[in-house]
């Protein structure tokens, strides 16, 4: 037999503001923002530069944790054998994941003296920022250094970050 909670058995209605972040369980998703970007970044050098996918949210809690969801386009243009791209998640100007000789993207041209790919590398993060101050994430981009171009967002492809404020 179904039950109804409809104000009449004995549970009050729920009103406007009567359930805050403080009443929810842990692991619960306080809220989430996502950032669509068609920016277009590109970038020929082993020295990573931003790629034109960022996003900011405000933990309620410094117990708060942030899941980061990133689907960033990627474009490689390679003139030489097995080039690769590397993908990087900061947290302002601090890298929290990602970085130098961690590759997301390889590229194999064979014998061929050019090949190109267009791509998505997902990225999964779970951060703690311990603020409740404004926390802004970035990805950044660079060449393995084979002599390939680097390109986000090319094109207008849409690249994506989701980010989830989880209750501590």
């Amino acid at each position: 037999m179904a039950v109804t909670i409809d104000g009449t058995t004995g549970v009050s209605l729920v009103q406007d503001g009567a359930i805050t972040d403080a009443n929810l369980p842990v692991d619960s998703v306080l809220q989430f923002v996502q950032v669509v970007s068609t920016t277009t970044a590109t970038n020929t050098t082993t020295t990573y530069a931003d790629a034109g996918l960022s996003g900011s949210i405000t933990p309620s809690s410094t117990s708060s944790k942030i899941l980061i969801l990133i689907s960033q386009n990627i474009y490689v243009d390679s003139q030489t054998i097995n080039s690769g791209t590397g993908l990087r998640l900061l947290r302002g100007s601090t890298v929290i994941h990602g970085g130098v000789g961690r590759y997301e993207q390889f590229l194999s041209t064979g014998n061929s003296s050019r090949a190109q790919l267009y791509n998505r590398i997902p990225l999964i993060y779970l951060d703690s920022p311990a603020t409740t101050s404004s926390v802004t994430y970035k990805t950044q981009i660079a060449s393995d250094g084979a002599g390939e171009t680097t390109t986000g967002q090319k094109d207008g492809f849409e690249s994506t970050m989701t980010l989830m404020e989880i209750a501590g």
